[in-house]
């Protein structure tokens, strides 16, 4: 896990969904959705 994972995980927790966080972020949806993915297999970037 990575710290920008992690930030992306509570970004998602606190804002409801992924299209919120992802807009909070300034990133795009899908990239969003790799990161959780990733965070899911406990796999780094």
């Amino acid at each position: 896990m990575t710290f920008r994972q992690l930030k992306y995980v509570i970004a998602i927790a606190d804002s409801g969904s992924v299209n919120s966080a992802a807009k909070n972020l300034f990133i795009s949806q899908p990239s969003l959705y790799v990161e959780l993915a990733l965070f899911w297999l406990g796999k780094d970037t």
